[in-house]
């Protein structure tokens, strides 16, 4: 419908702003674009997914519900979702888990998108998207604990929380790796962090914010590292908070 529509521009504006907030950029008026697509059949979402190049959007379009799309001439970044029938009585409900899946591409498509020199690390851009698919609500603050709570519990049946070492170091897409990128960025921008990790972050946020993003990729290792070795029991406190 019309106003179904209508909400799902919302909702993806308001994800594609949570990504700009997140990376600590300003969002200029002439920011990149993002081109969405909601799919209403799974066919139709397969055969998109079957021009996808990058090996890991390919396995999203084939693991999970949405993904993301580059114009291998212009460079143009876009999200595409599947509307999924979860209930065939609850048209709501679908309806809502679909526009979840919608701001996950659009968060996601945003960050690729951006104008990078160096370009953060993939666990991130996705993390991004799924943060804002399943961590948060743009319209209701108690959204970082109620669905957080849903996803940690999503990712507990997943096979649970993977060692920060394995999780950055071999980062593939599985839905267990899906829901903890989320997780991960939720704790960043929410959890309480050793002073070590929230320094490392704070330069990513800085580097990410200016111009040149000079040593982000150095930047992001150096996060890496100090989630790997002082972020551990924090973590697993945070993912434990919100399951609880």
């Amino acid at each position: 419908t019309h106003d179904y529509g209508k909400d799902c521009l919302l909702q993806a504006d308001a994800a594609i702003a949570e990504a700009y907030e997140i990376m600590g950029r300003p969002m200029s008026e002439d920011f990149p674009k993002v081109d969405l697509m909601m799919l209403a059949r799974q066919e139709d979402y397969k055969q998109v997914g079957e021009g996808v190049n990058d090996a890991l959007d390919a396995a999203m379009s084939s693991e999970y519900a949405c993904f993301i799309t580059q114009d291998p001439e212009s460079g143009r970044v876009g999200g595409v979702a599947c509307y999924q029938v979860l209930s065939e009585t609850d048209v709501q409900g679908n309806d809502r888990f679909s526009q979840y899946l919608l701001r996950h591409a659009a968060a996601e498509a945003a960050v690729r998108g951006a104008t990078w020199k160096e370009a953060p690390p993939r666990w991130f851009s996705l993390g991004i998207g799924a943060y804002c698919e399943r961590y948060w609500d743009p319209f209701h603050a108690t959204g970082v604990q109620r669905l957080g709570a849903w996803s940690v519990a999503a990712l507990r049946r997943e096979g649970g929380i993977l060692k920060f070492k394995n999780f950055f170091d071999s980062f593939a897409v599985s839905r267990q790796s899906v829901l903890q990128s989320g997780l991960v960025i939720s704790y960043l921008v929410h959890g309480e962090k050793n002073e070590k990790v929230q320094a490392e972050w704070d330069k990513v946020r800085e580097i990410m914010a200016s111009d040149d993003h000079k040593d982000l990729e150095k930047t992001f290792l150096k996060l890496e590292m100090a989630l790997t070795k002082y972020g551990e029991d924090d973590f697993q406190a945070y993912a434990d908070g919100l399951g609880s």
